[in-house]
């Protein structure tokens, strides 16, 4: 029995030897080459190699040489004014696969993107680090303009409430989305061949730092006064510490309840009046609809976009009519959309009675607030 299956597996073994034997003939027979037919048949690579008459393995050889040379001879150089920023293959992985390369060729002179290979200006399918390109870019825009981009951007402080420039940035910057859209064309002929890219970009001019400084500052501020109610002046403090030093980012829809949620014994808010259905009463939080009222006019003096506003369900004597806007956990909010360009900051003040509502940001010609109709929106 183990003889018989001794056997039986030795003729397997013999039989798929033999056929693997065979199918690497055939293939040997079928591929020696590239393509048959004469070298000027097309199929020509960057820098006209000519690949047509040769083997597989000979013609990969070539290729992997040809990518190693670019490679080496890979340069990119960016001037602006009087600076100059050199680039090679290593600094961002630039690379290109000759294995890819060469099948697309086999597979129909194909470049490996779909284009027809077929003239020696066709361009080698190539990859480069992306994040080390950007890093690359980073470095360039800090070391001409003296700061990092973020830099060009004054940081408010909360506490002196002013902008502030980064020290080093002296007015003047470069075109980010440029600088990268030309690395981009140079890594592209660096793949085509042609060496040595040149990119000139020219900076950008601002004003002198201080001009600039002028574009930032208050865009809107109200002013509110409470009662002596213990309970409710508590309760104002709370929202006002809650809500001051918000940054509502450029696009962001910030929302009241957001921030504040639900008014409760837990979040340290006490009993005071409230309206409920136009009648006075007594909740948790009571009071918290000035602070919100209150900001409803520093938003419409900063000309924002108002997204979400509710009347009080009677007259409030802390605004002029219709300028109130109450709140009520969790479905009646106050939302305001940042439209501006920048970041807005928000600061809420209490003290001695005084309640204010501060808004900071770029400064833009915006239209005044008008009339306001007491009727709800949302």
């Amino acid at each position: 029995m183990n003889l018989i299956h001794g056997k039986r597996a030795y003729i397997k073994r013999g039989l798929l030897f033999a056929f693997n034997l065979l199918l690497a003939c055939f293939w040997l027979a079928a591929a020696p080459r590239v393509m048959a037919g004469e070298p000027s048949s097309g199929l020509l690579v960057p820098d006209g190699l000519e690949l047509g008459e040769m083997s597989y393995y000979d013609a990969l050889e070539i290729l992997k040489k040809n990518v190693e040379q670019r490679k080496r001879d890979f340069s990119v150089t960016v001037e602006i004014d009087d600076r100059t920023y050199g680039i090679i293959a290593e600094d961002i992985n630039w690379d290109s696969d000759a294995a890819e390369v060469l099948s697309a060729l086999i597979a129909g002179q194909a470049h490996p993107d779909g284009k027809k290979l077929e003239t020696r200006h066709d361009i080698f399918g190539f990859t480069y680090d992306e994040a080390k390109l950007d890093r690359i870019i980073a470095e360039i825009y800090e070391d001409f303009v003296g700061c990092p981009p973020s830099g060009i951007v004054p940081k408010f402080d909360f506490e002196t409430r002013e902008f502030i420039f980064h020290p080093d940035f002296t007015g003047v910057t470069i075109d980010l989305e440029a600088l990268k859209a030309e690395l981009i064309k140079a890594l592209e002929k660096q793949a085509h061949g042609m060496t040595d890219a040149l990119i000139r970009l020219e900076p950008l001019e601002y004003t002198d730092v201080a001009k600039l400084g002028e574009s930032y500052g208050l865009l809107g501020t109200y002013t509110t006064y409470t009662t002596n109610v213990a309970n409710r002046n508590a309760n104002i403090r709370l929202a006002c510490e809650t809500l001051s030093g918000t940054t509502v980012s450029s696009g962001e829809v910030f929302s009241y309840l957001g921030i504040i949620g639900n008014a409760n014994a837990e979040k340290g808010y006490k009993i005071a009046g409230i309206l409920v259905n136009g009648k006075a009463a007594q909740g948790y939080g009571g009071g918290i609809c000035q602070v919100s009222s209150t900001m409803y006019n520093s938003v419409l003096e900063a000309g924002l976009k108002v997204v979400e506003r509710w009347p009080h369900s009677s007259q409030v004597n802390y605004v002029p009519r219709g300028r109130d806007a109450t709140v009520s956990y969790p479905n009646v909010d106050f939302k305001f959309e940042n439209n501006t360009d920048d970041a807005l900051y928000l600061m809420a003040d209490y003290d001695n009675y005084a309640l204010t509502i501060s808004l900071y940001g770029k400064k833009a010609p915006r239209e005044a607030p008008g009339e306001i109709a007491s009727v709800g929106q949302g």
